[in-house]
């Protein structure tokens, strides 16, 4: 079975390699798309950005495997973000049985993504508890917020 891993990134280096981590010995493909404008463009006063998601993706050149692909890309809006990603990796790139939508704030641990795998919906998303800054302190919400989705095409 071809599985990938597919993120969106605009900022935050300090989880991403985290996050790589714990799913790349489960997918044959991991892409990074990397946007460095925000995606809402009224944004006003961010502060610079300092971080550079294709240096710091170079550290898996070394493992020797080729599995982690790294997209510059601006999007104006999130609206179908995921979709239109999906949709350029597969001109290049086989069409894979299962993708998982990531954020670069979401890692796994191995034995529930094992059993992930293994769910039979032709989508499903979980949920998240978002971290912030370390895994010190996490972002309370008051309703539930879609995490990581997976999307199976062999069902």
């Amino acid at each position: 079975m071809r599985r990938i891993a597919l993120y969106r990134i605009h900022y935050g280096l300090d989880f991403l390699g985290k996050s790589i981590d714990s799913l790349y010995l489960h997918v044959d493909k991991i892409f990074v798309f990397w946007s460095k404008q925000p995606w809402y463009k009224e944004c006003k006063n961010l502060p610079p950005m300092n971080e550079n998601v294709v240096e710091f993706c170079k550290k898996y050149d070394g493992w020797g495997d080729n599995k982690v692909t790294v997209f510059e890309r601006e999007y104006d809006l999130p609206d179908n973000q995921f979709k239109k990603m999906y949709d350029e990796i597969c001109q290049y790139y086989p069409r894979p049985d299962q993708a998982l939508f990531m954020e670069p704030d979401m890692v796994w641990d191995h034995s529930t993504l094992n059993e992930v795998w293994k769910l039979q919906d032709d989508e499903i998303s979980f949920d998240q508890i978002e971290f912030w800054k370390s895994e010190k302190y996490y972002v309370p919400r008051e309703q539930p917020r879609p995490g990581p989705t997976l999307w199976n095409s062999v069902v």
